[in-house]
């Protein structure tokens, strides 16, 4: 009997295998997302030479405060949100726990209209993937780091420090072998050094 291709049977696994599949059309589309950015500041269409780095940082800046990522950015610094992945469709999403504390629980009807789940694509849209462009630019010493620690430290710490969207972000690297989110990661590791280093610098002075 002929044996398949390696490449083939790649390509039949990843059609029928759903949970690597939805993993891969999430990665892909997160991937395309930067890179459709960061072609788009080479080929000149955003014009980011001539425009002050600051103004440049203020449009992701804009991104993380709109009702959406907002709502998102409650829940999970908040510890409202859990990692699934349905055992039907394979399909992964983050369910919305349920506050046990009343003004709490009220507080997030009100904010929530019935949203039990956050999709994964909303996570990476609205949060992620604007978080990773900022890496990308602050490593390429096109965003000034003080800057983005100031404007966007509680950002990376809050969602790369929760334990949920870290095993979101290992099973889409485990699932599809794509590297992603690697550049945030990076960039929160430099964050939490320099934190670390001013908090020790003045415990120093206080001494």
């Amino acid at each position: 009997m002929a044996t398949m291709k390696p490449e083939w049977e790649f390509l039949t696994k990843t059609i029928y295998d759903p949970a690597i599949f939805w993993a891969m059309v999430t990665a892909v589309a997160t991937v395309l997302l930067v890179a459709a950015t960061v072609g788009l500041v080479w080929i000149g269409l955003i014009p980011l030479i001539n425009a002050r780095k600051a103004e440049f940082a203020d449009r992701f800046r804009s991104e993380l405060l709109s009702p959406t990522a907002e709502k998102i950015f409650f829940l999970v610094a908040h510890g409202f949100v859990e990692f699934k992945v349905d055992p039907t469709t394979k399909r992964p999403y983050f369910l919305i726990i349920e506050a046990s504390e009343n003004i709490i629980k009220q507080r997030l009807e009100q904010m929530l209209a019935g949203q039990r789940i956050i999709l994964t694509f909303e996570m990476d849209d609205k949060i992620l993937s604007p978080l990773e462009e900022v890496a990308y630019y602050e490593e390429k010493n096109i965003l000034d780091f003080d800057y983005v620690y100031e404007t966007f430290a509680d950002h990376i710490d809050v969602f790369m420090s929760n334990k949920e969207v870290v095993k979101y972000i290992t099973w889409m690297r485990e699932t599809t072998g794509m590297d992603v989110y690697r550049k945030l990661e990076k960039l929160h590791a430099k964050i939490k050094r320099h934190a670390a280093a001013v908090k020790a610098t003045s415990v120093a002075q206080l001494s």
